[in-house]
């Protein structure tokens, strides 16, 4: 009960002592619950009201004032238990909607960092891809340029010739060159049919475009040459060259010539001295045997010179295989974990969206929530703190000296409501 600057019903009842009491209406509204208010307010309306009234009266007129407070109170308490379910409701909304924002917040928080930390994979594993691939080309330039260096083995040729007796040096090696040319040519395509069969598939298409057929190229140091033969015609002559083959690269000076102008003289690749000697049995020729151990040890020198070379140029190969497959092998891995996490993405990224407009739209009911939660939680205020209280009066009045009775009876009204009112504070 809360007393308050209100119109406060007093009820004024069974003065019996005094001996006034009223007929009409039985309640007074106070402007105010100050005590000489009260006091001035009460003692106006007793001296407006008969001397007497008969218990019968006094009863029912208590009857009437016990059943307006009870009816009234009873109001009171059924518009506080409406208030404080509007407000339970509202509360429990608002409760479980706030636990909806919290995990919905927390479940779009995780996909959020899952899908940062996913674009940042596949964004590593593109930058790898990149680096993958740049590391290949970078790869076969070098070996294209390497391959320019490639010796790709010599071959020892034999070619038997006659000249005339007079004849230079230069012009007897001429002849042995031009001789030897067929041979060398019927070789090299040999060699280079090897060469791109060992490179198939490994280096740019562009690359075979761009450099020179390959050619043989003549060591000129270390060329065995012998008279077999002195007859009219001239000097027939035996001549053991090694020529380096260079599949990549165009040799300095001047190239051999492919056409023999000079009768089809004979020549032959030897790869051991038996071969030589049959070589030479044909055209009925034979060597000495200081000529022979010449032979022997240019045989073995090519025949070692071309083993090196062939271990060199398989390393190569196989080194730039291993390299390429690998990172051949990481491209096709990467694609591989791009296309999965790309995936992966997409159907996360797919899933998050309604999920944050699930929590746009709990939000927007949260705000609505709220309001009604702050509403309902004023309105059981209100009720619970403001109640227009009766306060029924049934007392002796006692005469305080030259008291009159109105004045007795106003300052027990006063009394009365003081005590109300304390009440009222105590409990609120």
């Amino acid at each position: 009960m809360k007393v308050g600057n209100l119109l406060i019903p007093v009820v004024l009842s069974a003065l019996i002592l005094c001996g006034e009491a009223w007929s009409s209406s039985p309640w007074l509204s106070l402007p105010s619950d100050a005590r000489n208010v009260v006091r001035k307010a009460a003692a106006d309306e007793l001296g407006k009201r008969k001397a007497y009234s008969t218990p019968q009266e006094d009863t029912a007129l208590w009857n009437q004032i016990e059943d307006e407070k009870s009816q009234g109170d009873d109001l009171y308490r059924e518009h506080v238990e409406r208030a404080r379910m509007s407000f339970v409701r509202a509360r429990q909304t608002r409760d479980d909607l706030l636990a909806q924002d919290r995990w919905l917040s927390a479940d779009l928080d995780d996909a959020l960092k899952r899908i940062k930390t996913i674009r940042a994979t596949i964004e590593s594993i593109d930058h790898s891809l990149v680096r993958w691939d740049r590391e290949i080309r970078n790869l076969r330039k070098s070996f294209e340029a390497a391959l320019s260096a490639v010796r790709g083995g010599p071959v020892l040729v034999a070619a038997v010739y006659t000249a005339d007796a007079k004849a230079t040096q230069r012009a007897l090696d001429l002849l042995a060159d031009r001789a030897s040319a067929p041979v060398l040519e019927e070789r090299r395509a040999a060699d280079r049919a090897s060469f791109a069969k060992a490179l198939e598939g490994i280096l740019s298409e562009g690359f075979g475009h761009g450099i020179p057929a390959g050619a043989y190229s003549g060591d000129r140091e270390g060329a065995l040459s012998a008279v077999l033969a002195k007859d009219d015609r001239g000097v027939t002559h035996l001549r053991l060259k090694r020529y380096d083959f260079f599949p990549f690269q165009q040799p300095a000076g001047e190239p051999l010539r492919t056409q023999v102008d000079t009768g089809g003289l004979p020549a032959a690749v030897i790869g051991s001295i038996e071969e030589l000697a049959g070589f030479l049995k044909k055209r009925n020729h034979s060597l000495g045997a200081k000529e022979t151990k010449q032979a022997e040890f240019l045989v073995r020198d090519t025949a070692q010179g071309r083993t090196e070379s062939e271990r060199y140029w398989d390393g190569q190969i196989r080194s730039f295989r291993e390299k390429n497959a690998g990172l051949q092998k990481n491209i096709a891995d990467g694609r591989y974990e791009f296309e999965m996490w790309a995936a992966a993405l997409k159907k996360l990224e797919s899933r998050s969206e309604p999920l944050r407009q699930s929590l746009d739209r709990t939000r927007t009911h949260l705000e609505a929530a709220e309001r009604s939660f702050k509403e309902a939680r004023n309105s059981l205020l209100q009720r619970m703190g403001l109640q227009e209280t009766i306060v029924p009066i049934k007392e002796a009045v006692f005469l305080k000296g030259s008291q009159r009775p109105a004045e007795a009876a106003a300052d027990a009204v006063a009394d009365k409501i003081a005590d109300a009112k304390k009440d009222a504070e105590a409990q609120y």
